[in-house]
């Protein structure tokens, strides 16, 4: 299957019960699952595996169209023999005759069948696959049962797929059955379960044609499918088509933080919606508004009804699979995200009645923040849904959630722009945490447009805080991009206002800013005194998250100018102040800069389990952006370790996040990553073309030591290559920029690989 992903124990499991089959022991096996989990690409997935060691038979039913006997019929049409000739000569008469007058014949009829069953497989081991078993008509599945009590002692194997959401009640005849069979034959069972996260990533990525997929792109797929692989093909196909999905350079880009899901799922769910009662869809109704789980206090009070009748229709709900009951907690949750976002959409003018009594009583429990927010929101009381959506939002990012905070503070945005301009500060407000949240996932764009509106309208209610907030942070995401013109002008104008304000934080972070901008341009004299500037700032008002951080600049600075040992010791150092305050960020980072110091001493196993340290802190805090930088700096270890497979699979990672984020100076590193691998493959050429990307964007950045080491590992490249001139050419190259930036320890490096170049 092109998509089939996973599933590796089920299928060992058919294969096991196959090598049974072979040696003459008849096997049926039930695999049962929701609509769109699986079944049939396990199914399919098993037949290629076994390729032509059996013969495969297969029907699928279709609701609606279920036809007496057409399973079988379908099955064994086209096979000869005089036992098969016989079998479909009965078929073909039992459809004509009425069921009653059937009588004696239907013995003759199933026996005829499994005799022509038994010929198929006198040579090789026959397939039989009932697909969809929960639409076949009575007559089919009382053959099915003889069949299955005829085949003990044959090599046939027999598989049956339903989906247990279809068997509601305990009248219907395949559950009848099975109840039965579980009496008079042992049979295998195989349920088979939505995907997790990772394995819904990998279908993605399959989906789209790439090897990995962004964190933030898998959770807002997962949010919406739940992790059904159907709906997650479906929803994927849809964005591509609409194109808010898209792939550039192999990096997956996401234009919608919320999916709508595609037709044809909401018709495939809202079947099953559908066939309620009256009173069960407005108890679900009502239940989509409440949230994705409650009580059935919330429901009854809501509606004013009795409780007994919420817990009728509840019991109907769970039935069809709508619902699922936690019987330790007494809550109910929907058994697919899908379904609540479907009704919710459904519920029309009555939502705002019910939205407000909601509000008032979880209000008066004492619910969650971003509960009441969501209701008040409903209820069109805009005012209350903007103080908790923005309380909701800080919350959120204080737990390291920015994705989650997004939406909080989108709310908030919108409610306060109802409410006209007397909100106008708490709008700048929710602009500002906004553009945080949204450069911590990596969307710098919608960053920028973020702060850009926070100045602006905290300008125009006198804000000088906000104002010099949206400064410093633009300042940061423009020095990220390596626009240092743009960030020095940012930074000059927060600086300002943050000295007339005395506001401390504010200067002290700014003063980090203009230090790191230093950095990147090589004026390392100035970047520690800016540095040592803002620790000072930093440091009168107790600011511990700012001093980690620009301890572990103050490492990278010293990294570069070939003092290694002191650089780690300003990384632990500023490791250890993070950890004291939970600051994973910037744990994350000072792991990923030590882990660069390492590397650049030739440990690169140490390196490595430095960045497998800040990949796993910068996943704590959120940060796309750090984890990023993991991803591309152990890639290199792995490449020069000569593991290019894995080094590929976390370089692709990394480009796919640098992509979104625009930032061109890691894309270099990325493809530096690549023309190692291609060296360690032989493939000069390509190799040549991605070292000079590489190199043809730091060029334009104007940072220096980066383009030195990229030239260096260039040199290396030819080296491996044997092209012994080339390799003193980029040698040569690199040696005179680490001498003009003061860089004396790479500076000898670099020396003594010029002295072991062979001679001629």
């Amino acid at each position: 299957m092109k998509h089939f992903i996973d599933r590796e124990e089920e299928l060992k499991k058919l294969r096991d019960l196959f090598g049974d089959v072979v040696k003459g022991r008849g096997e049926l096996v039930l695999i049962s699952g929701e609509k769109g989990v699986g079944k049939r690409a396990l199914v399919t997935e098993f037949r290629r595996k076994i390729g032509d060691s059996a013969i495969f038979m297969e029907y699928y039913a279709t609701p609606g169209v279920s036809v007496p006997y057409g399973a079988i019929l379908s099955m064994i049409k086209g096979f000869e023999g005089d036992a098969v000739v016989e079998a479909l000569s009965l078929l073909e008469r039992a459809r004509k005759i009425q069921r009653e007058d059937l009588g004696k014949e239907r013995d003759r009829l199933f026996s005829s069948v499994l005799n022509a069953l038994l010929y198929i497989a006198k040579d090789k081991p026959a397939i039989l696959v009932f697909g969809n078993m929960q639409f076949m008509d009575t007559d089919t599945l009382q053959l099915f049962r003889y069949l299955v009590n005829g085949i003990k002692n044959a090599p046939i194997m027999i598989i049956g797929t339903y989906a247990p959401e279809e068997l509601q009640g305990e009248e219907h005849p395949l559950a009848m059955m099975m109840a039965e069979m579980a009496m008079e034959v042992e049979f295998t069972t195989i349920t088979l379960d939505r995907f997790d996260k990772q394995n819904t990533g990998r279908l993605i990525a399959k989906t789209l044609g790439v090897v990995a997929v962004p964190d933030y792109v898998v959770d807002v797929i997962f949010d919406s499918t739940g992790g059904n692989p159907m709906f997650t093909v479906e929803v994927v196909k849809s964005l591509m088509s609409s194109g808010k999905i898209e792939v550039k350079e192999g990096a997956v880009v996401l234009a919608v933080e919320e999916i709508s899901l595609p037709s044809s799922i909401k018709g495939m769910l809202m079947e099953r919606i559908e066939c309620m009662s009256d009173e069960d869809i407005r108890v679900i109704k009502c239940a989509s508004l409440v949230g994705n789980e409650f009580y059935p206090s919330i429901i009854a009070d809501a509606l004013g009804i009795k409780g007994e009748e919420v817990d009728d229709s509840l019991y109907h709900l769970v039935e069809a699979r709508i619902l699922v009951h936690d019987y330790e907690t007494g809550k109910y949750r929907f058994y697919h995200p899908s379904f609540r976002q479907i009704i919710e959409e459904s519920v029309g003018e009555e939502a705002k009645v019910l939205h407000e009594k909601i509000a008032r009583m979880l209000e008066e429990k004492g619910a969650e923040d971003y509960v009441l927010s969501y209701h008040y929101f409903g209820a069109q009381d805009y005012e209350k849904a903007s103080e908790y959506s923005c309380r909701a939002g800080k919350k959120a990012l204080s737990l390291n959630s920015p994705s989650i905070a997004i939406q909080h503070f989108l709310m908030c945005v919108e409610s306060c722009k109802k409410l006209g301009k007397d909100y106008a500060e708490r709008l700048a407000e929710a602009h500002l945490y906004l553009g945080i949240a949204e450069e911590m996932c990596g969307g710098w764009k919608k960053a920028i447009e973020n702060y850009e509106e926070a100045i602006k309208l905290g300008t125009e209610v006198g804000n000088d805080r906000i104002v010099a907030d949206g400064y410093r942070y633009l300042g940061h995401i423009r020095r990220e991009r390596g626009e240092w013109d743009y960030a020095k002008e940012n930074y000059e104008k927060a600086l300002e206002i943050a000295e007339k304000i005395a506001y401390s934080d504010c200067a002290a972070d700014v003063a980090r800013g203009i230090g790191k901008v230093l950095w990147r341009l090589g004026d390392y004299r100035g970047a520690i005194n800016w540095l040592e500037k803002g620790i000072k700032e930093a440091e009168r008002v107790k600011n511990d998250r700012i001093i980690a951080a620009i301890l572990i600049d103050m490492g990278n600075v010293y990294g570069d100018l070939g003092d290694v040992e002191k650089a780690i010791d300003y990384h632990r150092k500023g490791i250890e102040i993070a950890k004291g305050v939970n600051e994973y960020a910037e744990i994350a980072r000072g792991y990923n800069n030590m882990g660069e110091q390492y590397k650049h001493m030739g440990k690169l196993e140490k390196a490595i389990e430095c960045y497998d340290e800040c990949i796993e802190s910068a996943s704590k805090a959120g940060d796309i952006r750090t984890k990023g930088y993991g991803l591309s700096n152990s890639a290199e270890c792995f490449a020069k370790l000569g593991n290019n497979a894995e080094a590929k699979s976390r370089a692709d990672r990394a480009l796919s996040i640098f992509t979104l984020l625009d930032e061109k100076y890691v894309i270099s590193g990325v493809y530096m990553v690549y023309g190692i691998i291609a060296g360690n493959e032989g493939r000069w050429e390509e190799g040549e073309e991605w070292f000079k990307k590489a190199l043809d964007i730091l060029q334009h950045l104007g940072i220096k030591y980066d383009y030195a080491i990229v030239m260096y590992e260039f040199g290396r490249f030819y080296k491996k290559k044997g092209d012994y001139a080339s390799a003193k050419e980029k040698f040569e190259k690199a040696l005179a920029i680490f001498k003009e930036i003061g860089s004396d320890m790479y500076a000898e490096i670099v020396e003594k690989d010029i002295r072991d170049l062979p001679v001629g």
